[in-house]
């Protein structure tokens, strides 16, 4: 094998090796964000498991009626858009990338009788 071949070689490897590190990097740090995240005041989990819409105004005038929908909602988090989603009436599944946040999802989602499942994967 040439020595140029042997480093381009090299140099995908260690690309390989960078981004893998990115991607559990990334969701160590949001895997550390979830439990922070479910406790502030700006995710208002409190009044959401009691039934308030997480969706904001301009989000809902924009999806308008999705009673029978099935949607797919990227980076989902610990679930409450796609839990809201589905209260209006859609089929939703949520991904993301913190197993952490997909588990909560997953268990809220359930305790609330709600058709969403959330699963864990790097987009």
């Amino acid at each position: 094998m040439l020595v140029s071949q042997m480093i381009k070689k090299s140099l995908r490897l260690l690309t390989c090796i960078m981004e893998n590190d990115y991607i559990e990097i990334n969701k160590a740090l949001w895997n550390n964000k979830t439990d922070i995240h479910i406790a502030s005041e700006f995710y208002d989990n409190e009044n959401f498991l009691k039934g308030e819409n997480s969706l904001k105004e301009i989000e809902l005038n924009l999806l308008g009626d999705i009673e029978g929908k099935r949607i797919l909602h990227l980076q989902c988090h610990f679930g409450q858009d796609t839990m809201s989603l589905a209260r209006m009436g859609a089929s939703v599944v949520g991904v993301d990338l913190s197993d952490k946040a997909v588990e909560h999802a997953n268990a809220t989602a359930n305790d609330l009788n709600v058709d969403a499942t959330c699963i864990c994967c790097a987009l």
